[in-house]
């Protein structure tokens, strides 16, 4: 992604789909390049479903997630077939000695690697359709995509940075928040902290979920957990002034004694 654009993990991490696509719309990468044009068109249509269910307008998300799907399965297909024809070729030759031949040397290889594209670009596409089920309030199905997205995101393996940039967990919970489901919405940011203890994004989610609960008590103590768990972050972050401002205007209340 950073080869793409350098300031594209942060605008898909944070979910900000507008810079995400304004990222993108200048991608441009060279032929010799393939898999790094399949990756930019993937995300580009992601960014626009996702957008799309944001702006509450499933038809044109359905339309970017349709676009994303199809060629994910033709990639996919593709690369199931280079693999088939591999192990062919290595059965064919296993049996064959060359004692004169040189060690084995490792190749540079300037575009991205086909496979890890799409195990991530598998996710996203099963958080789409998850988002788009939710759309449909259909939220038991869209659970049932969720929690296959969340395997598939551990299966990715550990990595530092993680290897999916953006948690499915807080995926779903944002869902839920959009769905007005506030219980939903906080169970899955308290399932993101599990993944990734003390992450700011989560815990701000569960904050925001007790909020619009009517919870002020935990709602209060959600964002001073908050707070300090992002005392280092640029000051001027939205999160942290709507933090402040509520902790400022409730922690005293008698409602959140």
């Amino acid at each position: 992604m950073s080869r793409l654009d350098p300031h594209l993990p942060v605008a898909l991490r944070t979910a900000d789909w507008t810079a995400a696509l304004a990222l993108l719309k200048p991608v441009d990468p060279p032929p010799s390049l393939p898999n790094l044009q399949f990756l930019a068109r993937q995300l580009t249509q992601f960014a626009l479903g996702m957008q799309a269910l944001d702006q509450h307008d499933p038809s044109r998300a359905e339309a970017a997630s349709a676009q994303f799907d199809a060629e994910l399965w033709r990639i996919s297909n593709r690369l199931r077939d280079e693999a088939d024809t591999k192990a062919k070729e290595k059965e064919k030759d296993k049996n064959k000695k060359n004692a004169d031949a040189a060690p084995p040397k490792l190749q540079r290889m300037p575009d991205a690697l086909p496979d890890p594209l799409v195990r991530n670009l598998s996710v996203m596409s099963l958080e789409l359709r998850a988002g788009l089920l939710m759309a449909k309030k259909l939220n038991g199905d869209a659970k049932k995509l969720y929690a296959q997205a969340a395997q598939e995101e551990k299966a990715l393996g550990y990595r530092e940075p993680p290897a999916y940039i953006r948690p499915v967990g807080e995926t779903e919970a944002a869902a839920f928040l959009a769905a007005s489901d506030w219980t939903g919405a906080k169970a899955a940011y308290k399932e993101a902290l599990v993944e990734r203890p003390r992450s700011g994004f989560p815990l701000y989610g569960v904050a925001m979920a007790s909020e619009q609960a009517g919870d002020v008590p935990a709602a209060t103590a959600g964002y001073a957990d908050f707070l300090a768990a992002w005392k280092s972050a640029d000051s001027d972050l939205p999160q942290l002034a709507h933090a402040r401002s509520y902790v400022a205007a409730h922690h005293a209340s008698p409602a959140s004694q």
